[in-house]
């Protein structure tokens, strides 16, 4: 979560796109008192242009990450509401089902806030920095979005491996159940 708030901060900071001169005139001195005007595409519009396609392209992948992650949530809660439908089920499960689902509504809230104020564009201020700094940065960027990255599926693994475990206890408990009844059955078809 904290990263998740770093990210959003950073994206945040993305700059807005600035109406520029397409092209700059410049006048060279000719001879015989003759003008040469020259015009060419300006640098700064090139570059601001790069920018705007750079920003839109990370605008638009937070806010699919951002809607992808809130889209999960939603369908993880769909499924704990389904199992908690189950009439056999533990009152410590549903317990935690509901915490569960408590939890994710939390998220889904904070999420969405998040976005709307991505959204309306309550933007942290931007700070020029030089071109190898923004390199820099950049690949820091994309170097936290992978450990985010790595970092969900390390926690939906583990999720993953914990459902396994709850099936295997399950049964277990049944199996153990099942022996223990057949244990009854037979110390009262053979006392001794």
């Amino acid at each position: 979560d904290r990263r998740l708030q770093q990210v959003a901060e950073i994206a945040k900071s993305f700059p807005d796109p600035q109406e520029l001169e397409r092209f700059e005139s410049t006048a060279i001195g000719g001879w015989a008192g003759w003008w040469i005007v020259n015009e060419e595409v300006s640098d700064a519009w090139r570059q601001n242009r790069r920018d705007s396609r750079h920003t839109n392209r990370a605008r638009e992948g937070f806010t699919t990450a951002i809607n992808d992650a809130i889209e999960h949530l939603q369908q993880r809660n769909v499924s704990l509401e389904g199992k908690l439908r189950s009439r056999n089920l533990p009152e410590a499960e549903r317990e935690f089902y509901q915490w569960e689902i408590a939890r994710n509504e939390a998220i889904i809230e904070r999420r969405t806030e998040e976005l709307q104020q991505f959204a309306t564009g309550e933007t942290a201020e931007a700070v020029p920095v030089m071109q190898g700094e923004a390199h820099e940065l950049d690949m820091l960027v994309r170097s936290r979005r992978d450990d985010l990255r790595e970092d969900f599926f390390a926690i939906f693994r583990k999720y993953s491996e914990l459902n396994r475990a709850r099936a295997e206890l399950k049964r277990l408990e049944a199996n153990l159940a099942a022996r223990k009844e057949w244990l009854e059955r037979y110390d009262a078809q053979h006392p001794q």
